[in-house]
């Protein structure tokens, strides 16, 4: 079962080139963008190690990116996956 907060996307395949990826590349740019490893993501998704690393290899063609960050980045910059950010309470260590 595909993990919800992996899974996350905004808008719809009429919106510009999004439909261009799968549900599980989607999936596979939200873990890049969280900083999770190939296994990590693999695991969320139910799907092998060496799946995950094909689906990885062909997100960095379509985004022309060359490292897992940059993916990352320009993911979230296109609006293709969601962030979240977390506050920490007030007087919280850093």
């Amino acid at each position: 079962m595909v993990d919800r907060e992996l899974s996350e996307i905004v808008g719809t395949p009429q919106d510009g080139g999004r439909s261009v990826l799968t549900t599980v590349q989607v999936s596979i740019l939200s873990g890049l963008s969280a900083g999770l490893t190939d296994e990590a993501i693999a695991g969320r998704l139910g799907i092998s190690v060496r799946t995950c690393r094909r689906h990885v290899a062909t997100l960095f063609q379509v985004l022309g990116a060359t490292s897992r960050f940059q993916a990352g980045v320009l993911a979230a910059q296109r609006g293709w996956v969601v962030r979240r950010v977390r506050h920490r309470p007030e007087g919280a260590p850093s």
